[in-house]
């Protein structure tokens, strides 16, 4: 109760740093207060981070669900992110329309967190997924191979080996040479030839080295991370600013930095 005050009576990151640390307290309490101060604030950014710090929390589902449906992306995308992780079987028609939302952050995150919540409660997602293969947008498809891999599954008619000859993103065609290193299809020499031909031909070097190698395979253990967001050209974390955080698994968390220019993380591989 003193913490939810001090929040309250707080301003810009220190309000940050106070809302994530409500979201570590062990009590059902902490989840209420939260939960409350998400629906009634009207400041973005704290129902932002509100949603971020209940994406590690068993008791902040239902409120997830209602910021999942906010006005604001930056609110939606974590909201998201958070039900990969907690969301049970009721979320997958919340994640199936975020996967369409306008907001490349959502609809990025709605695929990574599609993956992670059909590996966890079983039910098959390699339909949805492949469909996004076709998304305009690179951070959608690039996410959809990343949760591919995550389920051990491939798409039919070879997308994912088109992408990665013909994808003029660099992040689509390295997403997709791990997909294929990773998950073995019908015919595995193909497999080997495709990794093998964009090892010496692809012009981004990054997607090269990565079809010439194995691809790392993640630890089942994971941690709870901070990562302070310092954009290209500045010397310091900056507030609100946009990131893509890419984990030991392969699956990229799209989004804004929290107002200390923080992200945070509650199970990184």
């Amino acid at each position: 109760t003193r913490a939810y005050g001090l929040m309250l009576a707080s301003r810009g990151g220190q309000r940050d740093a106070l809302i994530e640390a409500i979201g570590h307290f062990p009590s059902k309490d902490a989840a209420v207060s939260l939960a409350a101060h998400g629906r009634q604030s009207g400041d973005v950014a704290d129902r932002a981070k509100v949603a971020e710090a209940l994406g590690s929390r068993a008791d902040g589902v239902d409120a997830l669900r209602a910021l999942a449906a906010d006005v604001d992306g930056s609110v939606r995308a974590n909201a998201v992110w958070g039900l990969g992780s907690r969301g049970g079987r009721a979320d997958q028609a919340v994640l199936l329309r975020a996967l369409e939302d306008r907001d490349v952050a959502v609809a990025g995150n709605a695929a990574a967190a599609l993956g992670r919540w059909g590996k966890r409660t079983g039910v098959r997602v390699e339909k949805s997924l492949c469909e996004r293969l076709s998304d305009s947008r690179a951070y959608v498809r690039a996410n959809a191979m990343g949760a591919l891999r995550v389920v051990g599954a491939r798409c039919a008619q070879d997308v994912e080996e088109r992408l990665l000859v013909e994808d003029r993103s660099d992040v689509v065609r390295r997403a997709a040479a791990v997909l294929i290193a990773s998950v073995a299809s019908a015919d595995t020499k193909r497999d080997r030839r495709l990794l093998d031909t964009c090892a010496a031909e692809d012009t981004d070097s990054s997607v090269a080295a990565t079809c010439a190698n194995d691809p790392p395979k993640p630890g089942k253990l994971t941690e709870p991370v901070v990562v302070y967001v310092v954009p290209v050209g500045e010397s310091s974390p900056i507030s609100r600013a946009p990131f893509a955080l890419v984990r030991a698994d392969g699956l990229m968390r799209l989004g804004l930095a929290d107002r200390r220019g923080a992200v945070f993380e509650s199970d990184a591989p």
